[in-house]
This record gives C-alpha cells, sequence and structure tokens, in this order.
C-alpha cells in the first residue's frame, strides 16, 4: 500500500488493485484524489479558471460517447466519470439528464435541484438548461437544451462555466444567471 498527503488529507492505496499502467494506475488515483480533495475543501481553484479535473481538458474536444462529436453532454459525461465512475444518460438531450431519468443521480447519491435560484449555486454543480432556454443573451438548442459545469459562484448573478459544443472545445464561459433557463442543478454526492 501507499501513503500521500494531497492538501490536508491523507490517501492511501493499494497499489496491487491498482489498474494496470495503460489505465492510468497511479497517476488515475491522484487525479481522482485531486478531484475529491478540491470538491470537499470548497477550494477547487488550482490555477485560477476552477475545478482541477476540468482545467485539464481546456481546449480538448471531448466525444465521451462516439456520438454526434464533441457535445455538451460529453463534457458532463466525462466530469461525471472522473468523480463518479458512471456514465450518465441523457434521454431526448442535455435536458433529459434530470427530467427522464433521476434514478441514474440518486442512485450514486447525487441530488437534484429542479428550477434552482442563484443561492442555490454551488461548484462542481452540473447545470442543465432547458430546450430554448435563455443563457445571458443567447439560446439553448430549442430540441436538446445544454448541460454544463459549474466552476465559480462569482456574486452579483454571475458564475463561471465549463462548457463545450456548437463546434467549440471545452472553455470557460461567465453569464448572469437566468433562473428561467435552467431546469436543473445536480449535486455530486458529499
Amino acid at each position: 500500500a501507499a501513503k500521500w498527503w494531497y492538501g490536508n488529507l491523507e490517501y492511501y492505496v493499494g497499489w496491487e488493485n491498482a489498474p494496470s499502467a495503460p489505465n492510468g494506475g497511479k497517476e488515475k488515483h491522484l487525479t481522482d484524489a485531486e478531484a475529491w480533495y478540491n470538491y470537499l475543501s470548497g477550494n477547487s481553484n488550482t490555477d485560477g479558471k476552477g475545478l482541477a479535473v476540468l482545467d485539464k481538458v481546456l481546449g480538448q474536444a471531448l466525444d465521451v460517447d462516439g456520438s454526434y462529436g464533441a457535445q455538451c453532454y460529453d463534457l458532463t459525461a466525462y466530469y461525471v466519470q472522473s468523480i463518479s465512475h458512471f456514465t450518465p444518460i441523457a434521454p431526448g438531450g442535455a435536458s433529459g439528464l434530470f427530467a427522464d431519468s433521476p434514478e441514474q443521480w440518486t442512485s450514486h447519491k447525487w441530488s437534484i435541484i429542479k428550477k434552482p435560484q442563484y443561492s442555490d449555486l454551488k461548484v462542481g454543480d452540473v447545470v442543465n438548461y432547458q430546450p430554448g432556454g435563455q443563457v445571458d443573451g443567447w439560446n439553448t438548442d430549442g430540441e436538446f437544451g445544454h448541460t454544463a459545469i459549474i466552476g465559480k459562484v462569482l456574486g452579483n448573478n454571475q458564475y463561471m462555466i465549463y462548457e463545450q459544443g456548437g463546434g467549440q472545445p471545452v472553455h470557460t464561459s461567465t453569464y448572469h444567471y437566468n433562473a428561467g433557463g435552467v431546469a436543473s442543478i445536480i449535486r455530486p454526492p458529499k
């Protein structure tokens, strides 16, 4: 077994049970430990952007499901896999991440807040926008909506998200919150 510190938390890993080198082994455990430390400590600002697990993929086009290229869903799926080791399904598009399949989240100890207010937002939440919902001057896809991850809650009704889609790789955007455009937030387990 190995022991290491990340921040103020101590981690133990039995390397004999770790994945082999091609699957990441030690690096996978360190990445998971870092992601959990950042989430649990409430201090996920590792390089000025936000969540370390997502900072590492900024500028990349992620296509987790191998369908339709790099869509907004793929970033959310990557994030969820990174911290909870399950792949969410999105029947009916991004807005369907909660509406058509809440049990996939609750069975993994995630919590769902429908029609959240700005005061409900927390770093690390998955945010799901209504189909055609307004997001600070633009509207989401009228059929599928949009999904992203909250990287920072900035105050004054502003927040920063990690998103991709529409031909853009993973990037951050800052918006003013419009509650009418948001269907839900889905919060990782504590």
